[in-house]
């Protein structure tokens, strides 16, 4: 028969848990930064958030043909089926001031059309 060998007393390990406890500790805050880090990190703006805040801030008063130019490029990106008509009313009427190479004032009624167009759809 097999003889067993006799089993070895129980020895109790001695471990130095301020190592564990750094390490914990280290780990912790290192995981609190990293979410704090990526929370602040700024977002990229997506192109209808862009339009929108290039809509808020056109200057109806600038050159004719700037404001022409942007209204209908960052218009075009917010336009909605609801006022998809109305918009393009606009646009037409802002023709004439993109393709030529003197252009008058905008008209007041023009100007009010825009700006009345801009804070409701906006």
């Amino acid at each position: 028969m097999l003889e067993i060998a006799p089993l070895k007393e129980f020895v109790f390990l001695e471990v130095a848990y301020g190592q564990f406890f750094l390490f914990f500790t280290f780990f912790c805050v290192a995981i609190v930064l990293f979410f704090f880090s990526f929370k602040k990190r700024k977002r990229k703006l997506t192109p209808k958030q862009i339009a929108k805040k290039n809509l808020l801030s056109l200057d109806l008063k600038a050159h004719p043909k700037e404001v022409a130019y942007s209204f209908t490029k960052n218009g075009y990106i917010l336009v909605q089926k609801e006022n998809e008509e109305r918009f393009l009313e606009i646009v037409s009427k802002l023709e004439k001031y993109k393709y030529q190479k003197e252009v008058s004032n905008l008209e007041e009624t023009l100007k009010n059309e825009i700006a009345r167009y801009i804070k409701e759809t906006v």
